[in-house]
């Protein structure tokens, strides 16, 4: 059989010098990802609710927004990548999801196609601030999708993570 290694390690039998073939798991396609958004208690630490993501697309980064548009409801809002590849850096789309928390639930509200992959995503004074590529962006809640406010490109490299701190 093709792809079979032999190993010289007994067998279930137990048998002195018993050969037996294994296989390793198969190696992924490029481009092909798995990801879940799971919701959960931390109290108990159980699962309240899962989502699974369409197939090959990659949940990248996470935060949750208080948008003061909507009163300080409290949105979560996920970054991800279809079909991504690293090496060269490429994927056939970028998306910003926005999820309402409803009783335990999470309900799409939204998703936004942006130009590169959001690696970075961070509340801040009650807008979102991401890092899509090598740009700084602003966003604010729409009704259909998140809107741009400003932007900063004069940045070198991508934003990997972005932390808001208060100055005293």
């Amino acid at each position: 059989m093709e792809g079979l290694e032999e190993s010289g390690v007994a067998g279930a039998g137990g048998g002195e010098g018993e050969v037996y073939q294994s296989r390793g798991p198969m190696p992924p396609r490029e481009g092909c990802w798995a990801s879940c958004i799971r919701l959960v208690d931390p109290a108990t630490g159980a699962t309240q609710e899962k989502l699974d993501m369409s197939s090959g697309e990659a949940a990248l980064s996470c935060a949750t927004v208080a948008f003061n548009n909507r009163g300080g409801e409290i949105f979560i809002v996920i970054g991800t990548a279809q079909q991504m590849v690293f090496h060269p850096k490429m994927a056939a789309a970028h998306y910003i999801h926005v999820y309402r928390l409803l009783e335990s639930r999470l309900v799409l509200l939204h998703k936004t196609e942006v130009e590169d992959v959001p690696m970075g995503l961070c509340a801040f004074q009650g807008r979102l601030l991401a890092g899509v590529g090598k740009a700084l962006r602003m966003y604010d809640l729409g009704k259909k999708k998140l809107l741009k406010k400003c932007e900063c490109r004069r940045l070198c490299g991508g934003r990997v993570s972005l932390v808001e701190r208060e100055i005293a």
